[in-house]
């Protein structure tokens, strides 16, 4: 699928919810905007979703939220959301974007690769990950409430006494 322009999402609304497995949305250099009040950008609970080309912004909870594995985010912006950039979940890969001024996590992931990417002054961490994940060539700064720092928080759930977070 393939935005062929803008999309103002409306209050309490979510502006795209995917409802298959392997589906590409490719925002084509457009945006989807929340204005604060709209729930989430993009959401789906399907595996690998592809999210590509475009900017996710202002949205009052999450601007991607890819519950389901093997999801692939690159060249994006998702910036100024209410709480996670983006929270995806076990074997994803977020690539080449930029993550921003999110109200808590910048990433939220319980298994991901993450390269290539700039991470920048979000509320909480800047990549908050239990399972394996992998974040070497990444830029952080000014994550964890202005902070300056590498904003990383990296749980192994094997190491969690009763439970993880």
């Amino acid at each position: 699928y393939q935005l062929g322009g803008n999309l103002f999402v409306s209050p309490d609304k979510t502006g795209i919810k995917v409802t298959n497995s392997y589906v590409t949305i490719d925002l084509n250099g457009f945006s989807i905007q929340g204005g604060s009040d709209a729930a989430y950008g993009i959401s789906s609970s399907n595996n690998g979703l592809t999210i590509r080309n475009g900017t996710i912004v202002g949205f009052r909870i999450d601007g991607i939220l890819s519950e389901g594995n093997y999801s692939i985010i690159q060249d994006m912006r998702v910036v100024n959301n209410g709480r996670d950039g983006i929270f995806c979940g076990a074997s994803c890969l977020v690539r080449n974007s930029v993550i921003s001024n999110n109200g808590a996590q910048g990433i939220g992931t319980n298994g991901a690769t993450v390269l290539g990417n700039i991470i920048l002054a979000n509320k909480g961490y800047g990549l908050f990950a239990w399972g394996w994940t992998g974040y070497g060539d990444n830029t952080f700064n000014d994550n964890v409430d202005g902070q300056a720092g590498g904003g990383v928080f990296a749980l192994n759930p094997n190491s969690c006494n009763p439970s993880c977070p």
